[in-house]
């Protein structure tokens, strides 16, 4: 990892409108780190689509998920000891799925 902002690892550049809500996360005591990977077009997209952060998976002390905004997806892995409590917090967020 290069840099680190907060629990963030700054290492690709982000998605526009992903920061507020890392910074969201970056508060959850239960998210020990922020891995954002890197970001990946898919296909036109669509006009006025907000932020949508989805679950992929659980896994044993992380959770990954994906934000996507108009045309762009963007990997994350939060580190956590507890995925699903994590995993509930995102979902119940408006732009958590």
């Amino acid at each position: 990892m290069k840099h680190r902002k907060g629990k963030t690892y700054v290492r690709h550049g982000r998605i526009e409108g992903l920061d507020a809500l890392l910074d969201i996360m970056e508060t959850w005591e239960e998210v020990h780190g922020i891995l954002p990977g890197e970001i990946h077009s898919i296909g036109t997209g669509g006009r006025g689509q907000g932020m949508m952060i989805r679950v992929q998976r659980e896994e044993e002390g992380k959770l990954k998920c994906v934000a996507i905004r108009t045309g762009r997806r963007q990997e994350l892995v939060l580190i956590t000891p507890s995925p699903s409590l994590v995993a509930q917090k995102i979902r119940s967020q408006v732009w958590g799925q």
